[in-house]
C-alpha cells in the first residue's frame, strides 16, 4: 500500500515506516528502543509519536505491544471498533504474528512447539520459566522452524500462539539457545549496533470490517546476519 506522508510527518516516520493505513488500523515498524506506550524512563514513545505526528488520535491504542529492544510491526486501533475487533481477534488467536529470531545456540530439533509455564516477575521487568503450573503462571506457546545457519548462529522463524510478557526471550533461553545481543536472558554480549536480534516480520489476519486478507510485513533489518534470511522468509 502507497501512503504518502505529508512533509511535518516525514520529520517523525518516513515513509517506510508506515507498513498500513485504514479508517480504523495503522500498522507501524517499530524502531529498537523505542517504547510503545510511554513509561517511567519518560523516552518517546511510539504512540505519542504517532499522535504527535497527528497519524492517530488521542483515543487510539495499541492492539499488542513489543519490548524495546524489539524491531518490527507493530498494530494500533484508531477508533473504538477497531479496537473492539482487534482485541476479540487476539483473544481468539486470529491475528498471526510472525517473528525472526538469531540465536546463539542450534536447538536440538530442526523445528518444533515451545509450551512452558511463564511467571513474570514482581520486582524486576523479566519473565521465567517453572516446570509447573502456579496461581500467576501464564501458558506460553510459540512454534519454530530453523531457516539458516553460520558457524556461530542460527536463524529460526517463529509463529507466536500467545504473546506473553518476554516470552520468546524467556522460552529460547530456556532451552540454552538465549537471542543474539540479549544478556538479560543469557545472551554472552551486547550487539555492537544494540537492541537484540529479535524481529516482529509479520503480522496477517482478516479485516473485521471488509472481509479483506491482509499480510503486513516490515522490511529486514539491516545488517550481515538479518541478511543471511532468505528473501522470501515471510
Amino acid at each position: 500500500m502507497n501512503i504518502i506522508l505529508p512533509m511535518s510527518i516525514k520529520e517523525i516516520f518516513k515513509q517506510e515506516d508506515i507498513l498500513f493505513s485504514d479508517q480504523d488500523f495503522i500498522v507501524v515498524n517499530k524502531k529498537s528502543f523505542q517504547p510503545v506506550v510511554p513509561d517511567k524512563t519518560g523516552d518517546p514513545s511510539l504512540l505519542e509519536d504517532l499522535i504527535k505526528s497527528g497519524l492517530i488520535e488521542k483515543s487510539a491504542a495499541p492492539v499488542h505491544r513489543l519490548d524495546r529492544p524489539v524491531r518490527g510491526v507493530v498494530l494500533f486501533a484508531r477508533t473504538a471498533r477497531g479496537l473492539t475487533e482487534a482485541n476479540r481477534m487476539l483473544k481468539g488467536r486470529f491475528i498471526k504474528k510472525t517473528y525472526l529470531a538469531v540465536l546463539e545456540n542450534r536447538p536440538a530439533e530442526k523445528s518444533g512447539t515451545l509450551k512452558n509455564h511463564l511467571l513474570k516477575s514482581r520486582s524486576g521487568n523479566k519473565s521465567k520459566i517453572l516446570p509447573e503450573q502456579g496461581p500467576d503462571t501464564r501458558e506460553a506457546i510459540l512454534d519454530y522452524v530453523i531457516i539458516g545457519n553460520t558457524e556461530r548462529y542460527t536463524m529460526v522463524r517463529i509463529n507466536l500462539i500467545t504473546g506473553r510478557h518476554h516470552q520468546i526471550r524467556a522460552q529460547f533461553s530456556h532451552i540454552g539457545c538465549p537471542i543474539k545481543g540479549d544478556i538479560k536472558y543469557g545472551s554472552k554480549r551486547t550487539n555492537r549496533e544494540g537492541g537484540i536480534m529479535l524481529f516482529a516480520g509479520s503480522l496477517s489476519f482478516t479485516h473485521p470490517f471488509n472481509g479483506s486478507n491482509l499480510l503486513i510485513k516490515a522490511p529486514l533489518p539491516e545488517g550481515a546476519l538479518w541478511g543471511c534470511f532468505p528473501d522470501n522468509v515471510l
